[in-house]
């Protein structure tokens, strides 16, 4: 929030807001951003919750971003279709194109290979379960390959439902 004029009541510092019911008093202090050290009005409500310290939310994010924030997780996540991500390392090919994180599995066979994997390659986990990434759960495999080694257990899971259903 940019101020143009603070007003002082009684020895306290004030701006005017625009609210719905015209122009409001906002009672606050002045405080210095933590971040980068520029003077800012902070409402009392904000003080009150622990908030207002910066002057932006640019400022907050880079003081505490990535390790520096209270809810890090060590670069760790799991994505919504249930594969394991981790931050990038700072030498990989995909951090000079912008990316920010890349699948754990994918991660763990390019070290074990000693080197970095092609788009068009794919890693499989031999147990399905797609946060056992164990480099003796994952096989590596073209899509062709990858596609024809699950129809075989797609078909081997119905010979067995199958022989289930006979019993």
């Amino acid at each position: 929030m940019n101020i143009d004029k603070v007003e002082y009541l009684n020895g306290k510092p004030f701006i005017f807001i625009n609210a719905k019911r015209g122009k409001e008093r906002q009672f606050g202090k002045i405080v210095t951003c933590l971040f980068c050290g520029k003077k800012t009005f902070s409402s009392n409500y904000k003080i009150s919750k622990n908030m207002g310290k910066f002057c932006s939310t640019q400022c907050s994010g880079k003081a505490f971003g990535g390790e520096k924030s209270p809810v890090w997780n060590g670069g760790r996540g799991v994505r919504t279709n249930g594969y394991v991500e981790v931050t990038i390392p700072n030498d990989h090919p995909l951090k000079l194109k912008g990316k920010r994180y890349i699948s754990e599995h994918r991660l763990v066979m390019e070290k074990y290979l000693n080197r970095y994997l092609k788009p068009y390659e794919l890693i499989h986990h031999l147990n399905g379960n797609k946060e056992d990434n164990r480099i003796e759960n994952l096989a590596l495999c073209s899509k062709k390959s990858h596609y024809e080694f699950i129809e075989k257990m797609q078909e081997r899971i119905r010979i067995l439902e199958a022989q289930l259903k006979k019993e």
